[in-house]
Parts: C-alpha cells; structure tokens; sequence
C-alpha cells in the first residue's frame, strides 16, 4: 500500500478495522481482567473457569480487546495445549453455522449430516483425544442468543455431564447485557463468570485515540488541531463514544483531503466525511427546516468562512449572526430569534451544541453554500 500527501505509508491499512494495533488507550485496565477471567484455563485449573461476559455498546473497543488478549494468549507458555477460537455471531447467526465454524479450527472432516449438538460432542471428543481446550469467544451474540434462546450454550456446559472431559469453554461478548438476561433461567444460571462493562469513550479518551492513529497513519503536519478536535466531538458526543466512527471520519476525511489536493485534512474534509456517511440525511434535514432556520444555518457557515472553523460562540457572534439573517431574510431579526434557530439546528443534528457552543459539523460547508446560491442543496 502505498502513501502519499495526507497518508502514511500503510496508513490506510492502520485505519482499517482489521487492524490491531500495538496499544489499546484507555483499555489497559479491562485487557488485565479479561486475562485474569481466562487464567484458569492457561494454568490448567479448568474447573474453575466460569463463562465471562464482555458487554457495551458498538465501537468501545470490546472486540479489539478480545483480539489483543488472544494475542497475548498465543505469546504465553500455557500449562495446557489452549486453542481460541473467535467466531463473529453477527456474521454466523444460526447455531449450525458457529458450530460449523468451529469444526473448521478443530475438525479435519465435515459436520453436515449431524445435527449441531452431534457436531459439539464431536470437536469436544477429538479435543480429548488430543488432550487440548477451546476457548470459544462467541463475539457479537446478541442474535445468536435470541434465534436459539442460548441453547448452544447449554448444550456446550453440558458436556461434562454427560461422561465426557468438557474441553469447550466460552466466552461472551455482547453489545447489550439484557441479551443475556432475556434467556431461562436454567440457561441463564450457567453464565456465572465475571462481568465486563466497556464504558463510552469520553472526549478526551476519543482524542487520544485519535490522535494514537495519526501517529501511524497521517504524514507529518496533514491534519489540523481543529480537524483532530471535531473528529473526537463527532465520534465521544454525537455517536456515543464509538471508536470506529473516529477512525471511518479519519480515513474518509484523509481521503477527501488527497482527493482535493489539500495539504492537510481540516475541519470541512471532516464534515463532508460525516455527511456523506449518513447519506442523503444532511440534504433532507436541511430541505426541512423553515426559512428562518434556513437563513440563520447560511448566516453561520458565511461567519465561520474558514474550512478549518467550526465553532460559534453565541456571546460574540449573535449579533453578526442576526444581521446577516436580516438581510437574508429582508426583515429585522433578534438575537432570541438566532439562539432559537440555533436549537431548532441542533434537533435537526446539522448543529451540535456543548455546553454554551454550537458546533457546525453536521453538515458541509460546501452543501450550505450550494444550496443558498442556488436555492436546492448540492446532491
């Protein structure tokens, strides 16, 4: 892969979500426990594993965890022959289809003709005979558990009730944790591990993740401070905290960025990356809004002029805001009407408010201005 303006060499690559990365910011604390939660299986004490639950909502890092800690896990000399399997519940829906996965990491043959809890007592018996354990990381199970109610998992804690060495051993990861509060009790009962909540990244973390990824992937000097900030707004603020859209505006903006032939990637790259993301959404959001919000939105983008600008501080530009909305608009408007507008934006998610600021980062510039000399947004 090669580089170029805005990119460094393999930077697309460290922007990808296949990507691991060598550090995990502001995850550190849960990658121990999620070790210490599988010790028992790496220090051959199997009887005393419990099945963890790894919990919280999409992009705080659960799955990059995981995989982080599967990679420690291969460095370690464990006292057991270990194998881990991770299996994308998302992607695999059906009970079979987990099952058949698994049969390609442990199984030479085929599992078709047997039903799924045939094929688990097959992969436990050739585990046994090979004297190994499977730690099975059921990742994104939600739909799993409500297609089969978590009876994989039963079938699964029971194999060592039924005259065999239980050689399976998983571990849950789920966006929410009433997925698992949702099965009987009878399934329910036997998920008694530990349990992990990834909290929301919070603004401050986002940017430091940011900016772990500019290090490696963005060439020296080709992003702005104000690009960096309004990407870790949009990611910890309006997203709720979601990694991966930091990292898809990083990537998109860059590429927006080379694509103009900019030397860096600021703050409109990074709104064109986020419309674009949502669509056509942007475009309707503002065909809706009534003319006087119309006028204040093109009065805001004219203040703030500057790709690199985002903010508007209602304490030193209202007035200029209202003027230019009064000749918009060929009558007089006042500074209540402005912020009312302005709240009337952010319902409409083109403007996001933070604390007393607005930030303009819903929608590009450039679309703003298309549609206000030519009366119809820019498609």
């Amino acid at each position: 892969m090669s580089g170029g303006r805005i990119f460094r060499r393999n930077g697309r690559y460290y922007l990808s979500f296949s990507y691991l990365p060598p550090r995990l910011p502001h995850r550190e604390e849960e990658l121990r426990t999620l070790l210490d939660s599988v010790k028992p299986l790496v220090e051959g004490r199997v009887e005393e594993y419990s099945t963890p639950v790894v919990y919280g909502p999409t992009g705080v890092g659960k799955t990059t965890t995981v995989r982080k800690m599967i990679e420690v896990l291969k460095r370690l000399r464990a006292r057991v022959s270990l194998t881990v399997c991770l299996v994308n519940c998302g992607v695999e829906q059906r009970p079979f289809n987990v099952v058949q996965r698994v049969s390609q990491e442990v199984l030479e043959g085929s599992i078709r003709g047997y039903s799924y809890e045939e094929a688990i007592g097959m992969i436990n018996d050739a585990l046994e005979l090979r004297d190994e354990y499977l730690l099975l990381v059921l990742d994104e199970v939600d739909e799993l558990l409500r297609v089969d109610r978590g009876r994989l998992l039963y079938v699964i804690s029971r194999l060592d009730e039924e005259a065999r060495s239980r050689r399976i051993f998983p571990l849950i990861v789920a966006r929410r944790y009433e997925s698992i509060l949702d099965l009987p009790q009878h399934i329910r009962g036997k998920i008694a591990g530990p349990t992990l909540y990834f909290k929301p990244y919070t603004r401050e973390q986002m940017r430091d993740i940011v900016m772990d990824r500019v290090s490696m992937a963005i060439a020296p000097n080709a992003i702005t401070e104000n690009a960096i900030e309004a990407i870790s707004f949009i990611a910890a603020n309006v997203d709720g905290g979601d990694a991966r859209s930091a990292i898809s505006l990083l990537l998109n903006g860059g590429n927006l960025a080379e694509q103009s032939g900019d030397p860096a990637i600021n703050v409109e790259h990074v709104r064109r990356a986020y419309e674009q993301r949502g669509g056509l959404m942007a475009v309707r959001r503002l065909s809706g809004l009534d003319q006087l919000s119309k006028a204040v939105l093109s009065a805001a983008a004219e203040l703030l002029g500057d790709a690199d600008s985002y903010v508007i501080d209602p304490e030193r530009h209202a007035d200029e805001l209202a003027e230019l909305a009064s000749e918009a608009c060929r009558r007089e408007i006042g500074r209540d009407e402005v912020m009312a507008c302005l709240e009337r934006l952010c319902g409409s998610r083109l403007v996001f408010r933070d604390g007393t600021l607005y930030y303009l980062l819903g929608i590009s510039l450039s679309t703003i201005r298309s549609w206000a000399s030519r009366g119809v947004p820019a498609v």
